[in-house]
């Protein structure tokens, strides 16, 4: 995933941390928040970059909440407990759930027929 050090919102202004998933909209050529980035059909995930180097557990956990969001899912503390734990596992087994998540988010959370 590429990375930008791009540090607020460039559309609403929102503070971004280290490690956060955020948007570049081509159409703008901006860096957004997922909350703006939603309103544009084009746009490319990013990273922000940090003081420190954002550990793979830390990128897999920020890539699986967006996939959440994306399709409509805030989760609850206790997902995101989950979420944090599960991160901590190969990357090989992370994608597979986030490649799950998506399937499942697209026929409506019930999965294939």
């Amino acid at each position: 995933m590429k990375t930008t050090s791009i540090r607020n919102c460039q559309s609403c202004g929102k503070r971004f941390n280290d490690c956060d998933i955020v948007y570049f909209v081509p159409l703008d050529n901006n860096i957004v928040c997922p909350e703006c980035a939603y309103k544009h059909d084009s746009r490319e995930k990013r990273i922000v970059e940090g003081e420190n180097t954002c550990s793979p557990a830390t990128i897999r956990y920020n890539t699986l909440i967006e996939i959440l969001r994306d399709g409509g899912v805030t989760p609850t503390h206790v997902e995101r407990r989950f979420l944090m734990w599960f991160s901590t596992w190969d990357n090989e087994t992370a994608t597979t759930l986030g490649e799950l998540l998506e399937k499942c988010l697209k026929v409506g959370g019930k999965g294939e027929q």
